[in-house]
């Protein structure tokens, strides 16, 4: 038989890297790596004073730069059940097929002299697919947001679960996609996205990260109107809890 030379030695190093990669990645904090695109073409703001808690006795309120979120509130919602789905303001979150309406919050959106009434609902559709002739139940959840202001409203509608959640934002009547981004400062990528970000025929209009505390990207291109509506969007995603 032959002896294996050092082997024990080997196996002891290996053990340590291990012992130390784990240990370095829990003292490291989870971030997305913001797309070079995104970071290019954008200004960043982070999230301060944020609770790394939620709930109906939770000081939710955050700024955001020159942004400020306050008055969240998850046990009221101002909009109203109707043939045509759930308003908000002056747009209607369509519900089709078997949606479920599972909960929502609303919060209020400052920049300056500037205020945006905001209200984000989660609905769930249930359908029943078939798999090699077995039945199972497919589960989808999706977030729509609206931020209102004196004479416009932004909207978002994102599909929260399935291989690639994705979903569209409307800005001055504009439809811009939104694509998860998955990308993380971690070797091993996350099996869920870490954030989103906002993209029209032109390029990036921003993203948002949704790992507390968050932060969000905002395109220079953007104009001020447009960039306060997008930002409050993005905090409304921000906010999003499983239900």
């Amino acid at each position: 038989m032959v002896r294996e030379r050092g082997g024990w030695k080997a196996r002891v190093w290996v053990a340590v890297v291990a012992v130390a990669y784990a240990w370095l990645g829990a003292c490291t904090a989870l971030r997305m790596s913001v797309p070079a695109d995104v970071e290019a073409e954008s200004e960043v703001f982070e999230a301060k004073g944020r609770s790394s808690v939620s709930g109906l006795l939770v000081d939710e309120s955050f700024r955001m730069g020159p942004f400020t979120v306050q008055d969240v509130d998850r046990n009221a919602t101002t909009g109203r059940e109707s043939a045509f789905g759930v308003r908000a303001g002056d747009e209607y979150f369509w519900r089709v097929g078997k949606e479920t309406l599972r909960g929502g919050y609303t919060f209020r959106f400052t920049e300056g002299g500037e205020t945006l009434e905001a209200e984000c609902r989660t609905f769930t559709d249930r359908d029943k697919v078939t798999h090699f002739g077995l039945e199972s139940i497919e589960e989808t959840a999706r977030l729509r947001c609206a931020c209102q202001g004196a004479d416009r409203t932004a909207t978002l509608d994102l599909r929260l679960t399935g291989r690639k959640p994705s979903g569209s934002v409307v800005l001055s009547g504009q439809t811009f996609e939104m694509t998860g981004v998955t990308t993380a400062n971690t070797s091993l990528a996350p099996a869920e996205p870490v954030g989103f970000r906002v993209d029209g025929a032109d390029g990036p209009l921003g993203a948002v990260e949704v790992l507390h505390p968050g932060r969000v990207w905002l395109s220079k291109k953007l104009d001020p109107a447009q960039r306060r509506d997008l930002a409050c969007l993005l905090a409304g995603v921000m906010l999003h809890v499983e239900p």
